[in-house]
């Protein structure tokens, strides 16, 4: 082979390894053109890539809990609606509870005052029935129901064993603690109530001892759940002797409904507030008489401005969690997009040069392949 051939030869293979470097490097630009990413798989960039993952999987979790504050917005906003009407309508009733203790009142005026009473309460009542959003009324809870624990074991014992059995939930309510102690001459009880407070008591009498007591505690709205654990010993003489505990108990202040309003799944607790005829005590009115149906009337309206407070406070809450999940995901949005997002002005322009490039290497291949041709037309003359 002569030395010019293979000059053109390496020149060829130059050439082809050009145009097959501009060709991928046009191939990237065309991708992230079309899906607006720089970063789309791992083998662009593992360490972006990775993160991106984990902030979407964040704006994922701020989604769903998006979704559950804006639940919780519409039920305080139909609640507090309802409430709303429900306070105009005890503040007519109490017009009327005013004038129905006007002594210089006919008997039939007076039955007329009563007649337009019942009509306000059956209305009021009506308003806390149907103020429910996603078959959840704020204004009409159902009864409430205590946690109820029979007794941890049989008999009476000497040596007390530490239990961690007794989850109180996250809800403001009271923790009843009954314990009987019989013939006993010495007694410890250890009781950890979970929420940063305990109960300690220890006590040593000179004759055998018998007294049923019950240790109660009430726990505020928490946004985790609590666990009661207690250690007790007591000894004696005598038969039985030592410590039994009959039962346990938690009973809620209120029905509540459970907001997952936080990350991390925490929650909001909203109480319910009866806000029925017989929830506000107003269910009787007919057998009062006009003295004290003035006092029963203001009552419920100290109830329905107590609740009015309350849901509003929730309401503001809600709000500012929201504002802040909005803020949250916004910057989440904007940090992935830092990572991963294509600058598509830049991008464009590159893809441009890039589509030059290319057709300047297919260009030099082009005559380093004819070159040779050339070279043995010479010979052949």
């Amino acid at each position: 082979m002569s030395p010019s051939l293979g000059i053109d030869t390496i020149s060829a293979s130059s050439a082809l390894q050009s145009l097959a470097a501009a060709q991928s490097a046009l191939s990237v630009s065309e991708q992230r053109l079309s899906t607006g990413r720089k970063v789309d798989t791992a083998k662009d960039d593992g360490a972006a890539f990775a993160i991106s993952r984990h902030i979407k999987s964040q704006l994922a979790e701020q989604s769903v809990l998006r979704q559950n504050q804006l639940r919780a917005k519409s039920l305080l906003d139909v609640t507090q609606g309802a409430l709303s009407g429900i306070t105009d309508l005890l503040t007519q009733l109490r017009e009327k509870a005013a004038g129905l203790m006007d002594d210089s009142l006919s008997s039939q005026a007076q039955a007329a005052i009563r007649n337009d009473m019942t009509a306000l309460v059956k209305q009021i009542d009506g308003a806390a029935r149907t103020a429910s959003f996603n078959k959840i009324n704020l204004l009409n809870p159902p009864p409430v129901v205590p946690t109820f624990w029979n007794r941890p074991y049989a008999g009476f014992i000497h040596n007390g064993t530490t239990y961690v059995t007794y989850n109180t939930g996250t809800a403001a309510g009271t923790f009843d603690f009954p314990i009987d102690l019989q013939n006993v001459t010495s007694a410890s009880i250890n009781i950890d109530w979970g929420d940063g407070t305990s109960y300690t008591s220890s006590q040593t009498w000179g004759t055998p001892y018998t007294n049923n007591q019950s240790i109660t505690h009430h726990y505020d709205d928490s946004g985790s759940s609590r666990t009661v654990t207690y250690g007790i010993t007591a000894s004696g003489t005598g038969s039985p002797n030592g410590f039994y505990i009959p039962w346990l108990t938690f009973t809620p202040d209120a029905q509540e409904t459970q907001v997952a309003a936080y990350t991390g799944g925490q929650v909001m607790n909203v109480h319910a507030t009866d806000m029925t005829a017989q929830g506000l005590s107003l269910d009787n009115l007919s057998s009062l008489t006009p003295d004290q149906v003035l006092p029963a009337v203001d009552a419920a309206l100290r109830i329905a401005e107590t609740a009015g407070a309350y849901y509003g406070s929730r309401q503001d809450s809600i709000d500012t969690l929201l504002d802040q999940n909005s803020k949250l995901s916004d910057a989440l949005d904007a940090a992935d997009g830092r990572l991963v997002d294509a600058d598509m002005a830049k991008e464009s322009a590159g893809w441009q040069a890039k589509q030059t490039r290319v057709s300047l290497a297919a260009t030099a291949l082009n005559i380093a392949n004819q070159s040779p041709k050339m070279l043995l037309g010479l010979f052949r003359a």
